[in-house]
């Protein structure tokens, strides 16, 4: 398998009906559930923070960030914690459910429709022949929940 295949290797995390994609070479760990302490004067994406294995990261709610106010998978425990790096900056996701592994097409990769805002956070999608796969940029992910917070603490 070359460089340029694992950097278009992916994983699929579902979030309510929205499918997301995160490259396997940004994701650390998918764990399950760890309970998050919240922290006061946060904005809602920022469910709290979480203790893994010694190391204390933000955990940001997709669903939130999504604006998804359902999840269709029954069981609470079919909920994770995706830890991922950008720019050595660690944050976990807390998603619904984790799907297959897929490797980009670049000629099915779409610019997103959406705000200006939105975006910058998730600037493309991968269109398949069922739906489509959300790919955010974490960066942008985790720059956008940093400015939200410090918004709702001024």
């Amino acid at each position: 398998m070359s460089a340029d295949s694992i950097d278009k290797l992916m994983i699929a995390f579902h979030i309510g009906d929205k499918m997301i994609g995160l490259p396997i070479n940004s994701i650390q760990e998918i764990t399950e559930p760890v309970p998050a302490v919240r922290v006061p004067l946060t904005h809602s994406d920022l469910s709290g923070f979480i203790s893994l294995r010694g190391q204390v990261l933000p955990l940001i709610d997709l669903a939130n960030v999504l604006h998804i106010d359902f999840n269709p998978f029954d069981k609470a425990d079919e909920k994770y914690v995706v830890c991922v790096s950008s720019g050595g900056r660690p944050a976990a996701l807390d998603v619904h459910s984790v799907g297959e592994t897929f490797t980009i097409e670049p000629d099915k990769v779409i610019p997103c429709d959406g705000s200006d805002e939105e975006r910058k956070v998730i600037p493309s999608r991968l269109k398949l022949e069922n739906g489509e796969v959300l790919l955010p940029d974490i960066g942008q992910l985790l720059e956008r929940t940093r400015a939200l917070n410090n918004l709702t603490r001024n």
